[in-house]
């Protein structure tokens, strides 16, 4: 199952989409909205399922072409096993991050897909996958790998060791990473080097938690980070 819950002008409502008649919880990873108003969630156990801009359930297309014959059964299963979602804005590509490092590339056009399970990744559960404003892609991954990919070419920018829960850039493109456990990171996406390191460790600005789960911006000074405060 899995639930959204539009806001519509005058009041607020609920709308409860269910993907099957299996009793037992489904646990939706992200979700993305195409152009066209589809929403493609991500979930952990049955793969990627779709719903139209009237929230309509529809069959998609990523899983037509089968997984390649020569993988093991592990990671043909880390394909149903999915933790995001990235449209790439100049191709209209689909990427999708699994477990175990495994990564879908779907083609919604011509409905192909294109599987992958890459050295660079080493085998660790894709969580976040975030497109800057060059149209470079960068993915976070459960071991703490930051990875970039540009010019189609994958690229380790940085190991932070612990889980990256989310990718996001702020108005003026720098990285900023949500952590398990190792506080907040400001990333210069050109060098790749790390700018500024928050922790709730820290004597001046510390943080009320290490682990956080969202990083968003709420005005041109302001970073807001979700580390347990209520």
């Amino acid at each position: 199952g899995g639930c959204i819950s539009p806001l519509p002008a005058a009041k607020h409502s609920q709308f409860n989409l269910i993907f099957g008649s299996d009793k037992e919880s489904i646990s939706i990873t992200d979700i993305l909205e195409l152009p066209n108003g589809d929403l493609w969630f991500a979930s952990w156990g049955i793969g990627v399922r779709t719903v139209d801009k009237f929230l309509t359930p529809i069959t998609n297309d990523l899983y037509k072409q089968p997984v390649p014959s020569t993988w093991s059964k592990s990671a043909i299963g880390a394909t149903k096993l999915t933790w995001s979602l990235c449209r790439e804005s100049a191709t209209g590509i689909i990427w999708i991050g699994c477990n175990e490092g495994v990564l879908l590339k779907h083609d919604p056009v011509k409905k192909t897909t294109e599987y992958f399970q890459l050295p660079v990744f080493n085998k660790s559960t894709i969580r976040y996958i975030a497109e800057d404003s060059h149209g470079q892609l960068w993915f976070g991954t459960q071991g703490g790998q930051l990875i970039k990919y540009v010019n189609k070419e994958f690229t380790l920018v940085q190991e932070i060791g612990t889980i990256i829960y989310k990718v996001f850039f702020d108005k003026q493109g720098i990285i900023w990473l949500a952590t398990h456990e190792k506080g907040l990171y400001e990333v210069d996406p050109a060098s790749g080097r790390i700018i500024r390191h928050f922790t709730a460790e820290d004597k001046a600005n510390n943080l009320y938690g290490n682990t956080g789960y969202d990083v968003e911006q709420l005005n041109d000074s302001t970073i807001i980070y979700g580390a347990g405060a209520m």
